[in-house]
């Protein structure tokens, strides 16, 4: 009893101490809570840090002072580990008193937040219609991501701002005045779909937005960087077209007066149908038309440049609907094969993606580019770089001049059936950067190629079908002898196959096969090899009448033909006496496991035992939906005429021999001996019994 009441307690108490313990480090765990709001002493013990909030109210305002202590920084992480707490706050009041504000997680993390108010008397911050400044104004620190008002103007003081990344209402950004350069950060708003320019400021980093949001573009006529012509925004000059209006539709006329299109001016139109360049256009940046709805283009002679990345250049990449392509003479090379077939370090996916591509023709005096029948290569027809996806033939030769094949050049050509490569090892998309370098994609022509150049394995990189144009079938005709056998069943026959052809280079190769028989879980006959060109038939003692087909399989790699010859095999069952033992079947008679059963020669030899549980039945091996099966003994051992399921005979155990037959047409085919015996110990039983009766 003093036992139990010690135990209980020690453990009451230890119970209260660990209660205790972890109210302290939870307690512990902050200097201060106010309100669901967290806070620290700062490092020189004179003010207190924010850390975070807990509670349940939507606006929040931090107090100027906690336990006498002033407020002065709201810490980096203050609002990512409170979460979901953070996810409901709608506004933050911030106090005179903080000096010092982590806005890289707030942004963020605050997925609510609708504004921020800073007191008129703080000497670091400011707010103006729910935005966060520095106290001069110059400078954005926060723009909440829920602001109510989808407008927003831009102080003229600003002269830097953040990413608007996060500002999802943000509908109608007015770019301040005092915005003359902007930061590799900046990013302009999910969902824009209007944009103003005053009489100064310049652009964020990047241009316009490329967003398909974007249906409005509103430049002052008075602004000395940027003009409006026709939903398209140029520099003041029009020498360079800065971007199209997502929302622009039809054709669309550049004024003779562009230099330049800037990278992806035209990104994502996909209302138009043609743009018209004019003469005197020079450079083309990467990925200009990308996504566009363009169906024809024509690119003048005064095209120069195409500035290339470690990406390529991408100027027509998915303009899905684009048809014609013409190229003027100036237009370089953009592939990663110059002239000669050598190898450049850049990308070639001008056109990916292009695959209502029908025609491409270039301008005789381009001298880095022609077009052979509507199909894009290299000036020396070293390197093919595009197939037109919807061109009408459905087989294509290529020229013998050709070393490579470019990126995408053949990309869902929809109507080869067949392509015809030269006698040289090609070079597909640039091997060693990326195998294959997706060179074919959605193709299913068949390539016709010769076997010893590497177009062989790339066809089955690319999962076409291969055939060789050098190569005759070079296995023309195979033998086998004999032709015909007879047999009779547990006998063997051998046969040996030729093969007769051209340009045999010793690669072949022979193989056999058997419609083996299969009864009631065993093979009736087997194959074995003898040598590089023979076999030896092998069948069963227990195989019926039946005939056989051996066939002689030549396989010539080099052309994937394979060449066949069949013979006959015959086999008969014979029966002196119209008898024929199998080795003889023992039954042990008893009804307790394990049973066992043995199996002996026709001298009483015993060949093999086996221990099995439940063994009271035997079916043989035999064709058993041609065959009646027939007991010589029904008293001391059953059998279903049918399968030629073996059972003993009920009652008390008998012993005795008798035969099993097998009748095809009330005709003996096969019969084997049965003997029934006790098991080994039922004799110490019957000893015992007689001896008991003797007495």
């Amino acid at each position: 009893m003093k036992k139990k009441t010690f135990r209980f307690w020690l453990g009451l108490g230890l119970a209260t101490a660990l209660l205790l313990a972890l109210t302290w480090v939870s307690a512990g765990a902050y200097d201060a809570e106010v309100d669901g709001m967290q806070f620290n002493l700062a490092p020189n013990g004179l003010s207190m840090i924010f850390m975070g909030y807990e509670g349940s109210e939507t606006d929040i305002v931090i107090p100027e002072t906690v336990q006498g202590l002033p407020v002065s920084e709201i810490s980096l992480s203050a609002f990512v580990s409170s979460q979901p707490s953070s996810e409901r706050i709608t506004s933050i009041a911030i106090p005179k008193t903080v000096s010092k504000i982590w806005t890289l997680y707030m942004t963020s993390y605050l997925t609510s937040l609708q504004s921020v108010t800073v007191a008129p008397d703080n000497e670091s911050f400011s707010s103006l219609d729910g935005v966060l400044y520095n106290k001069a104004q110059t400078m954005i620190l926060m723009y909440p991501q829920c602001r109510v008002d989808t407008e927003y103007l831009m102080p003229d003081s600003v002269t830097k701002v953040p990413s608007f990344s996060n500002a999802k209402t943000m509908e109608h950004l007015i770019i301040g005045k005092g915005i003359q350069t902007s930061s590799t950060s900046n990013r302009y708003p999910p969902n824009l779909r209007k944009l103003t320019l005053q009489e100064s400021g310049v652009l964020l980093t990047g241009g316009v937005p490329t967003y398909a949001t974007l249906t409005e573009i509103v430049v002052h006529p008075d602004n000395p960087d940027y003009s409006l012509y026709e939903d398209v925004l140029y520099n003041k000059a029009k020498t360079t077209l800065i971007r199209c209006l997502p929302s622009k539709t039809g054709a669309c006329t550049l004024p003779g007066t562009v230099k330049q299109i800037i990278r992806q001016a035209f990104l994502n139109c996909g209302g138009l149908t043609e743009v018209i360049l004019p003469e005197g256009l020079t450079e083309i940046q990467d990925s200009a038309f990308e996504g566009s709805g363009i169906t024809r283009m024509v690119i003048p002679d005064s095209v120069k440049t195409i500035p290339v990345s470690n990406s390529g250049n991408s100027i027509f990449k998915n303009c899905r609907q684009l048809e014609t392509l013409h190229i003027g003479s100036g237009f370089p090379n953009w592939s990663r094969f110059s002239m000669h077939g050598s190898y450049s370090s850049n990308e070639a996916a001008m056109l990916e993606g292009c695959t209502a591509l029908r025609e491409i023709t270039v301008a005789e005096g381009n001298a880095a580019l022609c077009a052979v029948n509507h199909v894009l290569y290299t000036k020396d027809k070293t390197a093919l770089l595009r197939y037109p996806s919807v061109a009408p033939q459905s087989s294509y030769t290529l020229p013998d001049s050709l070393l490579c094949v470019g990126f995408l050049a053949f990309e869902s050509c929809v109507n080869l059936a067949d392509v015809y490569f030269p006698e040289s090892n090609i070079r597909f998309g640039g091997v060693g950067y990326n195998y294959g370098n997706e060179a074919i994609r959605d193709c299913g022509f068949t390539v016709h190629g010769y076997w010893a150049t590497n177009v062989r394995p790339y066809a089955a990189y690319f999962h076409l079908g291969f055939q060789s144009i050098d190569l005759s079938p070079l296995v023309t005709k195979v033998t086998i002898s004999p032709t015909t056998a007879k047999i009779r069943a547990g006998e063997y026959v051998d046969f040996v196959a030729a093969f007769e052809g051209e340009k045999l280079d010793g690669n072949e190769t022979i193989t056999f096969t058997v419609d083996r028989s299969y009864v009631s879980g065993k093979w009736n006959c087997s194959l074995r090899t003898a040598g590089p060109t023979g076999c030896q038939l092998r069948t069963t003692e227990w195989m019926l009448p039946e005939v056989l087909t051996v066939t002689a399989s030549v396989y010539s790699p080099r052309n994937d033909v394979t060449v066949k010859a069949t013979a006959q095999v015959t086999v008969e069952n014979f029966f002196p006496d119209k008898y024929w033992s199998l080795p003889t079947m023992t039954f042990y008679r008893q009804n307790t496991s394990p049973r066992a059963y043995s199996y002996y020669d026709e001298n009483g030899e015993l060949l093999t035992t086996r221990v099995l549980t439940n063994w009271d039945q035997f079916t043989p091996y035999a064709y058993e939906d041609k065959i009646t099966w027939k007991s010589g003994n029904p008293n001391l051992l059953q059998i279903d005429e049918h399968s030629g399921k073996v059972t003993i005979g009920k009652g008390w155990p008998k012993i005795g021999t008798t035969y099993v037959t097998a009748r095809v047409n009330d005709e003996i085919m096969l019969a084997f001996k049965v003997r029934v015996t006790w098991s080994l110990w039922l004799w110490p039983v019957v000893i015992l019994l007689f001896g008991w009766l003797y007495l």
